[in-house]
């Protein structure tokens, strides 16, 4: 068949319960028109699927249909026969297949490295030297720390009062602690509001009492 149609009638023909193999790769490509990319598969070797032998009636009655769902397609010949081709004898396309898509794996591990090391960048701006922040990620997960440093590649290295000083993780990895209002608890002198009730208390316990013992000293004086 035509190189365009090689994948569509490999899943054609798999839908229609017939074992359809060709080696199969990844590819990125521009989309039309567009600055943008996506990622699709492409036939190493286009034009060409393969079936096991026993499925020849199964693919001469498609190609002799009045109606068909598949793509076109016709049989590789010789002599006026099947071409057939040994198991053994495609590993070699087999083992391509499996470098290629090596290949294609380490490309887009290439790139989320590349992705999470600017995502590391951008959120490492939002943060300050001596800041304290949360750990997200599940080693650390919970715990609070102070940024002692800010590197260049987006980790923090973080402070823990008493143990794990130094301790490295991504700036994605945390999240800033909420500071709590100046104000809060209008506390002021280090005295909770709890003291200061007290003393406004009994300085109120206090004005009552001389209150009393004037008026009881008017009274005994009269």
């Amino acid at each position: 068949m035509t190189g365009q149609r090689t994948l569509r009638l490999m899943r054609s023909l798999s839908i229609a319960g017939i074992d359809a193999w060709t080696p199969v790769a990844m590819e990125r490509k521009r989309r039309p028109r567009s600055k943008k990319f996506r990622d699709a598969p492409v036939a190493l070797l286009p034009g060409f699927v393969f079936v096991e032998v026993g499925y020849l009636p199964e693919l001469l009655a498609i190609i002799h249909a009045p109606v068909s769902d598949h793509p076109p397609f016709s049989i590789l010949q010789r002599d006026s026969r099947a071409l057939t081709a040994s198991d053994a004898s495609l590993d070699p396309l087999r083992e391509y297949e499996t470098r290629m898509q090596d290949q294609w794996q380490a490309h887009l591990d290439a790139i989320r490295r590349e992705a999470k090391q600017k995502r590391k960048k951008t959120a490492a701006r939002a943060y300050v030297v001596g800041q304290r922040v949360k750990i997200e990620s599940e080693a650390f997960s919970g715990l609070v720390g102070k940024i002692v440093e800010i590197r260049n590649n987006g980790d923090l290295a973080l402070e823990f009062t008493g143990f794990i000083n130094g301790t490295v993780v991504p700036s994605c990895d945390v999240s800033p602690m909420v500071t709590q209002p100046s104000g809060a608890g209008l506390c002021t002198g280090g005295e909770d509001n709890s003291s200061q009730s007290q003393k406004h208390g009994l300085q109120d316990e206090r004005d009552r009492r001389a209150s009393r013992h004037r008026n009881a000293s008017k009274y005994l004086g009269d």
